[in-house]
């Protein structure tokens, strides 16, 4: 939950300031994420860290008052929906308010909203997208990161660690003192794509 205020903090700080514009309140910061299906347990943590930040900002950032507008990608059986995480990254640009969007959860719907939001010029931050090819080259991912950066600009962050940084850094702990070593997947896809 702490990461999710650190996200909302920052994107309200880095949303809010556009240069030279004058920007007036209230702002809307989108929050999507799965608070259905496979999922909802860690996406509805996301999001009331996101409540609770902008609570605890007393709803504003500076002068401006913000509102947060959270949203559902998940359709229920599903950890996400391709439609309905383009209908809420869509939702976001439609908004004048916008200030910035959060989500998603994971790197598959954020591989989908986040051309999206960038076409449009708004921040958008994940809590748990780790897929190397959103920030950067990747085996398996042609033209990434620019797929996702039709602008040209960079306007997506997050606040973990891409995958293979984390798969490093667990095999590094795992060789430590040991003779042998094992790498298993629970069978998740994250599992998996983290096993190899």
């Amino acid at each position: 939950m702490a990461l999710a205020a650190a996200a909302l903090t920052a994107l309200i700080a880095v949303g809010c300031s556009s240069g030279d514009e004058t920007v007036e309140g209230p702002v809307t910061v989108y929050v999507s994420l799965p608070l259905t299906g496979p999922r909802a347990a860690d996406g509805n943590d996301a999001a009331d860290g996101a409540r609770l930040a902008l609570e605890q900002a007393g709803g504003r950032a500076g002068d401006l008052e913000v509102k947060a507008e959270i949203l559902d990608d998940s359709s229920g059986a599903a950890a996400w929906d391709p439609v309905l995480v383009g209908r809420n990254a869509r939702a976001a640009t439609q908004d004048s308010t916008t200030a910035a969007y959060i989500g998603e959860l994971d790197s598959e719907p954020t591989r989908a909203s986040a051309p999206i939001t960038n076409e449009a010029g708004i921040v958008q931050i994940s809590p748990g997208a780790g897929g190397v090819d959103l920030t950067g080259t990747a085996a398996g991912y042609p033209d990434a990161p620019d797929r996702y950066r039709p602008s040209g600009d960079a306007t997506f962050a997050r606040v973990v660690p891409a995958d293979d940084v984390v798969a490093r850094a667990t095999v590094a702990v795992a060789a430590e003192d040991a003779s042998l070593a094992r790498i298993v997947s629970d069978g998740s896809l994250y599992g998996d794509l983290t096993a190899e």
